[in-house]
C-alpha cells in the first residue's frame, strides 16, 4: 500500500515538498484556504495597480532547479534565470543609499565605504551564518524526519543547539555588525522566509 501525505498550504513549500513526495511514491493531497495557489508569491491587483505579496528574488537557484529534477523536467523549459547586480540598492530617508552586489570584491569596497569595523564584521558574520547554514542543511534540511521520533534523537537535538536556532537575526547581526542602516539592510532578509529578525 502506498503511504499517503496531506499538506497544507499550496505556497512554494508546500508544492515543492507535493513534488518531492510524489516522486518518492507518496499518494499526496493539498489543501489550500485560497483560490489560487502559489502562496507568496501570488500578486495582489486593485484596478490599474499590480503588487506582489513578497519578494520577488530567487535566494537558492540549486533548490529550483532540483525540484523540477524530482519533477523529471527540465527547467530550462519552464524558467530563464537573470543575474540581477546589484542585487539590492538600498535607499535611507537622509538621502544615502548603498548597493550591495554579488561579486565579493564590489561588496567589501562598500562595506569599508560605511566602515572598516562593519566590513570586518560583516565578513565575520557571513563566516557564521554559513556554518549555521551547513549544520542545518546536513543534518535538518537533507533529512526526511518520516518518523516523528527523529526529531528527538539526541544527535538532532545536538545538532539544533549548533544552528542557534533559538536566537534571533537582530541579535546575531548586532553582535558582528554596528552600523545602523547596514543592521536594518541585514535585518530585512528574514523577510524573506517570513519571519520577524527581532523574534526567536
Amino acid at each position: 500500500m502506498r503511504k499517503s501525505a496531506i499538506i497544507i498550504g499550496s505556497g512554494i513549500g508546500g508544492l515543492s515538498t507535493a513534488i518531492r513526495l510524489l516522486s518518492k511514491g507518496y499518494d499526496v493531497k493539498i489543501y489550500e484556504k485560497e483560490k489560487t495557489i502559489g502562496g507568496k508569491t501570488n500578486q495582489l491587483v486593485h484596478g490599474p495597480f499590480t503588487f506582489d505579496l513578497t519578494a520577488s528574488i530567487l535566494l537558492n537557484r540549486a533548490i529550483y532547479e532540483e525540484v523540477f529534477t524530482d519533477a523529471n523536467l527540465n527547467y530550462r523549459d519552464y524558467l530563464e534565470f537573470l543575474k540581477v547586480d546589484p542585487t539590492y540598492r538600498c535607499f535611507y530617508p537622509d538621502g544615502v543609499h548603498y548597493d550591495f552586489t554579488r561579486d565579493l570584491v564590489s561588496l567589501i569596497k562598500t562595506l569599508e565605504s560605511i566602515s572598516t569595523e562593519d566590513s570586518i564584521g560583516y565578513m565575520k558574520l557571513l563566516s557564521e551564518v554559513y556554518e549555521r547554514y551547513m549544520i542545518a542543511n546536513d543534518h535538518f534540511l537533507q533529512k526526511t524526519f518520516e518518523n516523528p521520533i527523529d526529531f528527538f534523537k539526541p544527535s538532532s537535538i545536538m545538532n539544533s543547539f549548533k544552528t542557534k536556532a533559538f536566537s534571533t537575526s537582530s541579535q546575531l547581526i548586532s553582535k558582528y555588525v554596528k552600523d545602523e542602516k547596514l543592521q536594518k539592510f541585514l535585518c530585512y532578509q528574514s523577510l524573506y522566509v517570513g519571519i520577524s529578525p527581532f523574534e526567536g
